[in-house]
């Protein structure tokens, strides 16, 4: 997979909205900090928000070392905070997004029951910037 495919496909541990460019620079090495011990995720059951038959959002959800994913994904919150008042608190439901919709009403999507699942080791996590243009988010 290229690294633009790569990043296409993303794990959102918090989503922070509007952070400040100077602040910024402090939350990066705030979250530098983070520690984690590797762990491993595979990708689980697929589905869309609002639902599968009109998504317009489309994901996998994970399976595998979901304790270690989740206290890596309050760690970030916890650290992102100060830095993020408008962050998105909502909980955590550990998944790939991988395709939106601009249409009005979405994607009818034929989701297989079954699929080969990928495995693969988490051993980093990086800061993405989203910027929306022509109604759509940009990574």
């Amino acid at each position: 997979m290229s690294d633009r495919q790569q990043e296409l496909h993303d794990l959102t541990l918090a989503f922070l909205d509007e952070v400040e460019e100077g602040p910024s620079e402090m939350l990066l090495a705030a979250l530098a900090k983070v520690e984690f011990q590797p762990f491993s995720l595979a990708l689980g059951e697929p589905g869309g928000f609002p639902d599968s038959a009109r998504a317009k959002v489309a994901w996998v959800g994970l399976i595998g070392d979901l304790g270690p994913l989740s206290r890596l994904q309050r760690s970030v919150r916890d650290t992102a905070g100060p830095w993020a008042p408008q962050m998105d608190l909502k909980p955590f439901h550990p998944h790939i997004t991988i395709g939106r919709s601009g249409l009005q009403y979405g994607l009818k999507l034929p989701f297989p029951s079954s699929h080969p699942s990928a495995n693969w080791r988490v051993s980093e996590f990086r800061l993405m910037q989203n910027i929306r243009r022509n109604q759509r988010m940009e990574h």
